[in-house]
């Protein structure tokens, strides 16, 4: 996957490096899908870059945490604002189908 810094612990490694662990992989997988998903192919409007991401497995606990990268402050915003309002929109959604 294009764009993805991948560290083990806080450190950085490469992706062969991190995909060698079946969990860390299955989590890459799911995480970077679920977020291209949502944000789609966003690009900035001032850099044309593309949205980054970086992927930190805490090896303690198993946790595999997902972040965006991205350009500058902006399109950092841009972002975020794109993930709240599908997250809002997804919950809103939940909450249809629950009154059925």
């Amino acid at each position: 996957m294009s764009n993805v810094k991948y560290k083990v612990d806080g450190v950085e490694v490469s992706a062969e490096e991190f995909r060698q662990d079946e969990d860390r992989s299955a989590a890459e997988d799911f995480l970077v899908n679920a977020y291209q998903e949502t944000l789609g192919d966003m690009v900035c409007s001032e850099h044309g870059e593309k949205t980054g991401y970086e992927l930190n497995y805490e090896s303690e606990s198993g946790q595999c945490k997902i972040r965006t990268e991205a350009c500058c402050e902006t399109f950092d915003r841009n972002l975020n604002m794109a993930l709240m309002m599908k997250m809002s929109e997804q919950a809103e959604a939940s909450r249809s189908d629950d009154d059925i």
